[in-house]
């Protein structure tokens, strides 16, 4: 089990939210998107919470593409 909750300030870049997660000590975080977001910045996203062995909520369905 990953234990998180969400980062803040809703606007930070997708490695400056993994990274804030990171040092709130979280293993899970609710990515700061909505429905509007494109696919390259859900995308961006993905890859930051990859990289820094983070599980996001809310990914949608292009991750599960190969995002």
């Amino acid at each position: 089990m990953r234990l998180g909750g969400p980062v803040t300030p809703r606007d930070l870049g997708p490695e400056e939210w993994a990274a804030r997660a990171g040092a709130l000590g979280y293993r899970a975080a609710n990515a700061p998107l909505d429905e509007s977001a494109d696919d390259a910045t859900v995308r961006a996203y993905v890859r930051a919470a990859r990289e820094a062995d983070l599980a996001a909520a809310y990914i949608r369905a292009v991750a599960a593409e190969g995002g």
